[in-house]
C-alpha cells in the first residue's frame, strides 16, 4: 500500500565493511509524504442497524502547495469508495467533481442502509486530475465492537484499520438500562476492556469511541470515531474448578473412601452448589454416576462395592462440582 500520508518517517544510513564491521550510523532524518492526495479522517458510525444503519466520512483535501496544478490540472474529482468488512471490493457511493483547485473543500459524507449490527466498513477516496487517476487514500475501517458474555461479566474487544494512530478508547454505557443514554464508563489504551459485577441475563449496551490522529498537526486532531452499539448478557458459561481428589482404601471394611476439596474456598467459585460422584469397576469401563451429593461443604464419600454384590475394592472413580 505503500508509505502513509501524514505520518512521519525517520532515517539513518550505516555502512557495512568487507569484514562485516559497521560503521557509526549517519544523523537521524525525518520526512514525510507532500499532501498531494487526500487523506482520511473519519470513519464513525452514526447509527447502528441490520438494514438502515449510518456512517460518516471525512477527508481532508490535498494541500495547494503540495499540488502541481499544472501538471495535475482541474477538472477535480473525489471518488468515496466503500467495501463490506475488510474486502478489497470496492463500489462507488459518491462522485464529487471541482472545476478548479479553490473549489475544492474538506469533505464528509454519510453513507446509509448499511448493516452497521454486524458488518464493518471499508472507505477509501481516489483523487482524479483531469480524469486521470493521481492517487488514493489508504483504507480506512470503522470500528466494529464485540462482545464475549461470561459470569456476571462482559469482555469488549473491537477491530479498527485506519492510517492515523488511536492513543485511546472511551467505553461508554447505556445507563440507565434501555433509556438511549450512554455514559462514560472507562478508557483504555488497549483494544479490549471487560466489565465485572454485572447481573446475569440482563442486558447491557456498549460503544466505543476512539482518539487519535496524524504526525501532521497540519491535519484535523484529535480524531475522535464511533462503533456501533453492541448489546448483549452476560451468563455462566464457565464451569466450577475441578475438584482434587484423594482415595484411601480399607482392606479390612472393603472400602474406599473419596476425599477432596471444597471448590468455594479452595478456588473461589462461589456458585458450585453440588458433587456428582462417578465408578467404573475397571479402567477401561465406563464411568457411570453412582451418587449426587446436594451439601457443598460435604468433602468426603465412602464407597463399597457390597452393594453390586462385588467383593473387589478396585474401581476408579471421577468427581465433578
Amino acid at each position: 500500500l505503500g508509505l502513509i500520508h501524514g505520518v512521519d518517517y525517520s532515517y539513518i544510513i550505516v555502512a557495512t565493511y568487507l569484514n562485516e564491521s559497521e560503521s557509526y550510523a549517519s544523523t537521524g532524518i525525518c520526512a514525510h509524504l507532500v499532501r498531494d492526495v487526500p487523506i482520511v479522517t473519519n470513519v464513525s458510525v452514526l447509527k447502528r442497524s441490520a438494514t438502515a444503519g449510518e456512517i460518516w466520512i471525512h477527508w481532508a483535501k490535498p494541500l495547494g502547495i503540495a499540488l502541481d496544478t499544472i501538471n495535475m490540472p482541474p477538472p477535480y474529482q473525489f471518488i468515496l469508495l466503500q467495501a463490506e468488512g475488510t474486502s478489497s471490493t470496492f463500489t462507488e457511493i459518491k462522485n464529487y467533481t471541482y472545476t478548479s483547485y479553490a473549489q475544492i473543500t474538506d469533505t464528509g459524507f454519510v453513507s446509509t442502509a448499511l448493516n452497521t449490527e454486524n458488518l464493518t466498513y471499508t472507505y477509501r477516496v481516489d483523487f482524479y486530475s483531469n480524469g486521470i487517476l493521481k492517487g488514493s487514500t489508504h483504507p480506512a475501517t470503522s470500528i466494529f465492537l464485540k462482545t464475549v458474555p461470561n459470569d456476571k461479566r462482559l469482555e469488549l474487544t473491537w477491530d479498527i484499520n485506519v492510517p492515523w494512530e488511536n492513543y485511546k478508547y472511551f467505553i461508554y454505557k447505556e445507563v440507565p438500562l434501555a433509556s438511549g443514554n450512554f455514559q462514560l464508563i472507562d478508557s483504555t489504551t488497549a483494544k479490549t476492556y471487560t466489565e465485572k459485577g454485572l447481573i446475569n441475563n440482563v442486558e447491557y449496551c456498549y460503544k466505543i469511541i476512539s482518539k487519535g490522529q496524524y504526525a501532521d498537526l497540519t491535519l484535523p486532531h484529535p480524531l475522535y470515531n464511533a462503533s456501533q452499539i453492541k448489546c448483549d448478557k452476560p451468563h455462566d458459561k464457565t464451569p466450577p474448578c475441578q475438584p482434587p481428589l484423594v482415595i484411601n482404601t480399607n482392606c479390612d471394611t472393603q472400602q474406599n473412601l473419596l476425599t477432596w476439596k471444597n471448590p468455594q474456598s479452595d478456588c473461589g467459585d462461589k456458585d458450585a452448589i453440588a458433587y456428582h460422584i462417578y465408578y467404573a469397576d475397571t479402567d477401561t469401563s465406563k464411568l457411570e454416576l453412582i451418587d449426587v451429593i446436594n451439601d457443598i461443604n460435604q468433602t468426603t464419600y465412602i464407597h463399597t462395592n457390597k452393594s453390586y454384590g462385588i467383593n473387589s475394592i478396585a474401581g476408579c472413580y471421577a468427581i465433578t462440582a
